[in-house]
């Protein structure tokens, strides 16, 4: 396990923990978030074909939410521009990188 993938699971339970949620059902995190966290978790799968991209279908078994509120994350990035929605993939822009690194505490 890399470090990034385990500061991804460190991450993803401190924010599970902050907003008071255990599986989700009370008290739903915030779409920007949520986008910090989806960042996260595709830079820390690395590149595929040069990119830091992760299929769309993997992204709320990889975070342990269900689709709906995974998709709130998807668009609040896709409309602060972190990251790009293509055909069943998402991909990570400069500024999706920049937050990553942010997010798992790396040199930027």
């Amino acid at each position: 396990m890399s470090k990034a993938t385990a500061s991804v699971d460190t991450v993803r339970f401190n924010f599970a923990r902050s907003n008071g949620v255990s599986g989700l059902s009370v008290n739903q995190p915030k779409g920007e978030s949520l986008a910090r966290l989806i960042c996260a978790l595709v830079y820390s799968e690395g590149k595929t074909d040069g990119a830091f991209s992760m299929s769309l279908e993997v992204v709320p078994r990889r975070l342990y939410m269900q689709r709906d509120t995974v998709k709130e994350g998807l668009t609040a990035g896709a409309r602060l521009g972190w990251f790009r929605q293509g055909d069943r993939r998402i991909e990570l822009t400069a500024s999706g990188i920049y937050i990553s690194k942010l997010v798992l505490k790396l040199p930027t």
